[in-house]
Order: structure tokens, then C-alpha cells, then sequence
């Protein structure tokens, strides 16, 4: 009897844990009340809000979610999200997840400019965040101005994929005097680390994709970018340490609304479809349209001491790469390279539409130890540039598509110290042989045409 007793308690004891954990296990809502939205348990770990009422913010109630440790996931359904003040995330160990139609969109311009949602570890607690992670949301700025949509700060781990960046900025005729309107897609910066795929960023009024000095190693892969020619000074890509920009569509940062009617560049106001400064890059297989430049690698302060001391040791230890690019109207050049040392250009098709005059095809500015091969260029004014102190260069089988324009130059030579050295230039195949300064043919070597 003893023994029968014993067994139907244990009997009742798993039952009544089994019903526990289905309970445990179900989703139900929790107590959370809310105008906008409803909230479901998932799990213990994991809720998914629902919205009901697209007018009401729902921002306070997010960020008390964010700041519960036991919820490691917040999902949104189908639907507009109402975001009134900026999304704070100051912990590690979480993801946000939306359904591909989950709009969060900014509904109240705030009096100060920040960013819609901030990743940014406590000052007060030090160290770093990790492991924060954003999926399938449609994020909208509502064009109020802001400093980022989505901006990273002291993350490691981080990851935005499949994500779409709407309204960042207002047109050029309103904000051409407000630079403080001027709004960044996705940012991340100080240390952060992590992967942007897959995304879509349309109609930033200053920098679609930013990786900011300071980072380490971000891979740019996989997203389009559309600047919708929001007015001047405006890059698709702009990666400022050493990374990966690969498989990326960049297009219409011509600065104006019509293609072909573009700002002219000067030095402080121009429209990059990518902007590098590291010296450790690759940029390969991006297709690049309607820029200004399709491509610059120009100095940076912040790398040229590192620089200098890795070039000491081996000018060829850390090479960046630009190649299988194609780059499409850019009215001023295609790919720029300014004061870098150590790059290889190759294989990268660079043309302008008939009615849209490429100005310069490559150009190479104070910089050493570059490699330009297998490139294709046309409707240039000139194929290949060089100016200043540009020494140690190869230029190997490259050539002009057929076109009806007639390159002024094949190679412009222009110097004031006369020190330009160490030019070979190898079996390219364009419609002339021409340079622009006979006195400086000298200082190339091995022509073989």
C-alpha cells in the first residue's frame, strides 16, 4: 500500500509538471496593457508585439522590454509601429525581429537631434555590448532629421540583415541650408564589430551605410543603396577602417534630382558611391550608378602614421583591392585614388552612358605601388590619370569598350616637381596612343602596346 502511494504522488507530481511546462510553453499575453499594440509571451525568453492602434507610441514600452535581462528576443508583427523617442539598447544579448512587413516609423520630430534607435553600451558600467542583432524590420525616419536610423556604438557581434532604411532626410531644396537635417541609414562606430547584409537603404540625406574610425573589422555585403539624389555631399558607402564592401548596388548620389544635371564637385561637397580610407580593404563585385565617383580611396590622418610603419617593413604587406566593380555614370571619375599606397585595380568595367561624358576613368594622385589591370573604360575624356608623386605603377591589359567618343588622353601625365617614376605600362588596348606631356614619357618604362 506504502508502495502504491508512493507511485501515484510521483504519478501526479510529473502530471502536474508536464501541465506546467505546456502552460510555460504556450503563448499567452503577458501583463504588459497598451493603446498601440499587444503583447505576447512566446517564451520565457522571447515576446512578439501586435499592433493595434498605428497613432499611439509605443516607444516607452519598448524600452522597458529592452531593459527586462529574461527577454532575449522582441519580434513585431504585421504592421506600423508608432516611435516617438529614441529606442535605447544598453545590453547585450538580443534580437529584434520583424515579420518583413513590421514598419517602426518615427512619428514626432525630437527637439534634439540623436538617433532613432541607439545600440550604445552604459558609460557608467564601461566595457562592451555583444550580440545584438536586428532581422526583417522595416525602419522609417519619417524625414525628421535624425543623426542615424539605426547607429551602433562599443558593439561587438552586431548584425543587420534584411532590413529596409526608409526616409532619412528631406530634399535638396529643403535642407540645402539645414545641415543639421542631414541623417545616416545604419552607423556604427568606437570598436564596434559586426556584419551589414542584405539591407536596403533608400533615400538617406547624408550617409547610407557608415563605418566610423575606431571600428574593427565590419563586412558591408549584400545591400542596395539609393540616395535618391538628396543633395550634395552625399556617399551610399562610407567605410573609414578595414573591412569587406562586396556584392553592394550603390546608385543616384549625383546630388540633384535629375540625372545628368549633377552639383560640380569641389573639395568639400561631392557624392561618393563609396568612400574608403583604411589600408586594408577589399572592395570587390559592387555595382556603382549614377555618382559623381564611383570609387575613392583617399588619406586618412587616422591610418597614415600605421601606414608609414607597415610600408617601412614591405610596401606590398597590406594590399587593398578594388576589383570586378561596375561603375555607371559617374560624371567626374570612376575610381580615385588619393595619397594610398598599395592597391590593385583590376578587372572593374567603368562606362557612362553616350549622353553622360565620363571625365576620368582612373585616377591616381600621390600614390605608390598601384596596380591597374584587365580594367575596361569608356566615354573618358581620359582612361588613365596620374598627377604628383605617383610612383611604382603597373598598367597591364587594360582597355576601351567601342564607343563613338574619343578619349582626349590615354594617359594624362601632369606634375610640378617633375616626379613622377616607375610607370610600366603593358599591352593596353585603346583606340590611340596618347599622352598628354611628351617631356614626362621618360619616366615610363617598358611601354609595350
Amino acid at each position: 500500500m506504502n508502495i502504491l502511494y508512493k507511485v501515484q504522488m510521483k504519478f501526479y507530481y510529473l502530471l502536474i509538471l508536464g501541465i506546467t511546462f505546456f502552460l510555460g510553453c504556450k503563448t499567452t499575453v503577458i501583463e504588459e496593457k497598451h493603446e498601440g499594440v499587444s503583447v505576447q509571451k512566446v517564451s520565457n525568453t522571447e515576446v512578439k508585439l501586435i499592433a493595434k492602434d498605428s497613432t499611439k507610441d509605443i516607444s516607452l514600452l519598448l524600452n522597458r522590454l529592452i531593459d527586462n535581462a529574461k527577454i532575449k528576443k522582441i519580434t513585431f508583427g504585421d504592421g506600423t509601429f508608432n516611435i516617438a523617442h529614441t529606442i535605447f539598447v544598453q545590453r547585450s544579448n538580443i534580437t529584434f525581429q520583424g515579420s518583413q512587413r513590421s514598419v517602426l516609423k518615427a512619428t514626432v520630430k525630437q527637439k534634439e537631434k540623436f538617433n532613432l534607435f541607439f545600440v550604445n553600451e552604459d558609460l557608467r558600467l564601461g566595457g562592451y555590448l555583444c550580440n545584438v542583432h536586428y532581422k526583417n524590420l522595416i525602419i522609417d525616419g519619417n524625414n525628421f532629421g535624425f543623426l542615424g536610423l539605426l547607429q551602433f556604438n562599443r558593439v561587438e557581434n552586431f548584425s543587420v540583415k534584411n532590413c529596409e532604411f526608409h526616409n532619412g532626410g528631406k530634399t535638396t531644396k529643403d535642407n540645402k541650408n539645414l545641415p543639421s537635417e542631414w541623417t545616416d541609414g545604419i552607423a556604427c562606430s568606437n570598436k564596434s564589430q559586426g556584419k551589414i547584409i542584405g539591407n536596403k537603404v533608400i533615400g538617406m540625406s547624408k550617409v547610407g551605410i557608415y563605418v566610423a574610425p575606431g571600428c574593427n573589422t565590419v563586412e558591408v555585403s549584400g545591400n542596395i543603396v539609393d540616395m535618391r539624389n538628396l543633395g550634395v555631399n552625399r556617399t551610399g558607402i562610407q567605410c573609414l577602417i578595414n573591412g569587406i564592401i562586396k556584392d553592394n548596388v550603390i546608385k543616384n548620389c549625383t546630388g540633384a534630382g535629375i540625372l545628368g544635371q549633377t552639383i560640380e564637385p569641389t573639395d568639400n561637397l561631392i557624392n561618393l558611391g563609396i568612400d574608403v580610407r583604411p589600408y586594408n580593404i577589399r572592395i570587390n563585385n559592387n555595382k556603382i550608378e549614377n555618382c559623381q565617383i564611383g570609387i575613392e580611396f583617399n588619406h586618412s590622418v587616422l591610418y597614415d602614421d600605421r601606414i608609414k610603419n607597415i610600408q617601412k617593413l614591405n610596401p606590398r604587406l597590406s594590399v587593398s583591392s578594388i576589383n570586378d566593380n561596375t561603375i555607371l555614370n559617374s560624371s567626374f571619375c570612376g575610381i580615385s585614388i588619393t595619397n594610398r599606397d598599395s592597391i590593385d585595380i583590376g578587372r572593374n568595367n567603368i562606362y557612362n552612358d553616350e549622353n553622360i561624358k565620363l571625365g576620368t576613368g582612373i585616377q591616381i594622385l600621390g600614390s605608390n605601388y598601384i596596380t591597374v589591370k584587365n580594367n575596361v573604360i569608356e566615354n573618358a575624356s581620359q582612361n588613365i590619370f596620374f598627377i604628383n608623386n605617383s610612383k611604382n605603377i603597373l598598367i597591364e591589359n587594360n582597355s576601351q569598350r567601342n564607343s563613338k567618343i574619343v578619349s582626349k588622353y590615354e594617359i594624362e601625365l601632369r606634375t610640378e616637381d617633375n616626379n613622377i617614376k616607375n610607370i610600366n605600362y603593358r599591352k593596353n588596348v585603346f583606340k590611340s596612343m596618347k599622352f598628354s606631356n611628351i617631356d614626362l614619357i621618360d619616366k615610363i618604362i617598358n611601354i609595350d602596346k
